[in-house]
């Protein structure tokens, strides 16, 4: 059975973690919208003007804390910091407990630290 699932061709936001990403969504988001790539992986730089680009070393935040599968959680940090009002970052970790399979609990943790540091990072970003 399929499972459907909204697409949105215009968004306001999008997140890219790899290149194929990138180069599929980057012309989709609509003009004055958010661009938040991973430099981490991907090569080649966005080359939109009319879009708020912010480069996140997602990857590298992630391996900083211990492991290599949390650049999403440094990318949603980052987009926390960057639009407060979408969801709370207290809500977003609360969340975790619920949403998280009993089996990988156990990583809740790291993954708040990289969800912080994903914050951090894009806050130096911005203020520099």
């Amino acid at each position: 059975e399929d499972i459907a699932s909204p697409v949105i061709e215009r968004p306001s936001v999008v997140i890219a973690l790899n290149g194929p990403s990138l180069v599929k969504f980057e012309k989709r988001v609509r003009p004055g919208g958010l661009l938040i790539w991973n430099s981490s992986l991907v090569k080649v730089p966005p080359t939109r003007t009319d879009l708020k680009i912010v480069d996140l070393d997602a990857t590298r935040i992630s391996l900083d804390e211990g492991t290599e599968r949390g650049a999403n959680m440094a990318a949603l940090g980052a987009l926390l910091s960057l639009k407060p009002h979408i969801v709370s970052r207290p809500a977003v970790e609360a969340a975790l407990d619920e949403v998280i399979s009993a089996r990988n609990l156990k990583h809740n943790q790291v993954n708040i630290r990289i969800l912080h540091a994903g914050s951090e990072a894009v806050k130096q970003l911005v203020d520099a």
